[in-house]
């Protein structure tokens, strides 16, 4: 399992939007192990994810990968505070993909 940290400021309690995605993906990028899951996690102030994020976050990824290996390959950490939000955005991302 690698675990990434997502870099979201702290000033930002709803994180959306494909903008905010695109620039979080960047800075995880280089953490990103596509023969790995890779669990996101999301810090303490963050307490809701729109499904936009993921369209933004996804979207480099989406160019080489399926939704299936989207799915197979990322997880969120049970213990966040948005961990229902970011699941039920990832779910709706996905079936939309």
């Amino acid at each position: 399992m690698n675990r990434i940290e997502v870099d979201i400021p702290k000033e930002v309690t709803i994180v959306a939007g494909p903008i905010p995605g695109r620039e979080a993906y960047k800075l995880c990028k280089d953490m990103i192990d596509i023969d790995d899951v890779n669990m996101l996690c999301f810090s303490e102030h963050v307490s809701r994810i729109i499904g936009s994020f993921f369209t933004g976050f996804f979207e480099e990824l989406c160019k080489d990968m399926t939704t299936g290996e989207i799915k197979e390959h990322f997880c969120f950490d049970e213990n966040m505070k948005c961990f229902e939000s970011a699941k039920d955005a990832f779910e709706k991302y996905t079936q939309n993909y």
